[in-house]
């Protein structure tokens, strides 16, 4: 039987767990939660599934003290919320006041809605041009749903995927995925995330639609940029990952 992963998921696997634990995570029929439980390299003690064989595998990465964690949590939550929030947005209206608006629909502590409002708000200022390219724009489609099948060193695997956001204009379509980070740098972003826009931009072309940029849009607590993914560092992310290009098979999911 196929393994089953959302796309974040299975590269979350790639990036951070050893090759050989990336390749007994796969070979195992794991449902997606057990695979998302996944924090630094490892799984959480819920994400784990109730089998003896499967409670023995141990994974290198250290687990981070509690304090830690929960700030891992309450970061995730707050990256969440903010995709909802972008996926709601009317791109008509001025940004600003939907947002705190939004931020206050979701169950947030005062703390995280505060966080999340106002990187939001300042990403909205110093990307004017960007929303507003995007008000204009010929079409834009935002958390789009799409499926992939491919063979991973002998796996089959498929891949559940939703692409935050593509829109199309004067030039051409562009690819945009968001990112909430804390400390990341630009060469960090790209590394950890080539892999994934990498299988995006695929599954795009193979729906008929080829952007003419692949970007990650930062958002952290003082400011916001874009990073931008080139051809050569996509097509390597696919071939480091183990998939042959022309073995991935795709569709609307």
């Amino acid at each position: 039987a196929p393994v089953i992963l959302s796309t974040t998921a299975f590269c979350h696997v790639m990036r951070d767990a050893p090759e050989s634990g990336a390749d007994m995570i796969l070979s195992q029929a794991w449902d997606q939660d057990t695979i998302s439980g996944f924090h630094g390299g490892r799984p959480s003690p819920d994400a784990l599934p109730v089998d003896a064989d499967a409670a023995s595998v141990t994974f290198p990465t250290q687990r981070a003290p509690d304090g830690a964690l929960a700030a891992d949590a309450s970061h995730a939550a707050v990256g969440t919320t903010g995709h909802a929030v972008l996926e709601a947005l009317d791109l008509h209206a001025p940004p600003g006041p939907q947002i705190e608006a939004l931020c206050n629909t979701w169950e947030l502590s005062i703390d995280q809605r505060q966080e999340l409002s106002g990187q939001l708000c300042r990403a909205a200022a110093d990307q004017a041009t960007f929303w507003s390219a995007l008000a204009a724009a010929r079409a834009v489609h935002r958390e789009m749903p799409f499926a992939a099948r491919f063979d991973h060193r002998g796996q089959t695997v498929e891949l559940n995927g939703t692409i935050d956001l593509v829109y199309e204009d004067a030039d051409g379509w562009h690819l945009v995925d968001y990112k909430f980070t804390r400390t990341a740098t630009a060469a960090r972003l790209r590394a950890a995330y080539a892999l994934q826009l990498a299988i995006y931009r695929d599954a795009l072309q193979r729906l008929g639609i080829h952007p003419v940029d692949t970007r990650l849009l930062v958002i952290a607590p003082t400011a916001s940029s874009f990073v931008e993914l080139d051809d050569a560092l996509l097509k390597e992310a696919l071939h480091s990952g183990g998939i042959a290009p022309e073995g991935l098979q795709f569709s609307p999911a």
